[in-house]
């Protein structure tokens, strides 16, 4: 049985809340620095064979207070979503540019960043790669959208139904594979 770890960045600061900041490096708040603090001390509890992180500043605050014997592995590939030029704007900034809300996909096909499918198939091989390592226990501390990719594959169903479900900042997913 394997187990891995899904650790969703804390919260970033006040002026990137409920924006579109994908690949921009976005900080973590005063509160989210401290909450992370207090999940690393939960966290090394647990030893983890491999850590992967995703290496926007914000997922990597998270490896502070880790005591684990392996290094974290930063990598781009569970990155966020980008969103392109129109990143760091909020919903409300986008309708003002004229976007209008149809419906998920065709919401997410407006922006000019990384497009739906090509996001999922950049998550989904990193995870498969994941799987088929020889590591017992992961931690892989990333972003909203990742983890909602990798939880709606197994779940087999669609991002948009992961987007409706909770995942705040900070949460951890226990995923028990074998």
């Amino acid at each position: 049985m394997r187990e891995i770890y899904l650790l969703r960045h804390e919260e970033v600061v006040k002026k990137y809340r409920n924006r579109y900041y994908g690949h921009l490096d976005v900080a973590l708040s005063v509160r989210g620095k401290v909450r992370a603090l207090n999940t690393a001390k939960k966290l090394n509890a647990v030893k983890f064979d491999a850590i992967y992180c995703s290496d926007l500043s914000r997922a990597r605050f998270m490896l502070n207070g880790l005591k684990q014997k392996n290094e974290a592995i930063l990598t781009k590939e569970i990155r966020e979503m980008s969103w392109g030029v129109h990143e760091g704007l909020s919903h409300d900034d986008l309708k003002k540019l004229g976007f209008k809300y149809e419906n998920f996909e065709q919401w997410l096909s407006l922006f000019d960043g990384e497009n739906l499918d090509d996001f999922k198939n950049r998550v989904l091989k990193f995870f498969a790669n994941l799987k088929n390592k020889n590591e017992k226990r992961i931690l892989l501390i990333s972003h909203s959208g990742v983890i909602r990719t990798i939880l709606a594959h197994l779940n087999s169903t669609t991002i948009e139904e992961e987007f409706l479900k909770e995942l705040p900042y900070g949460s951890i997913t226990k995923l028990k594979i074998d």
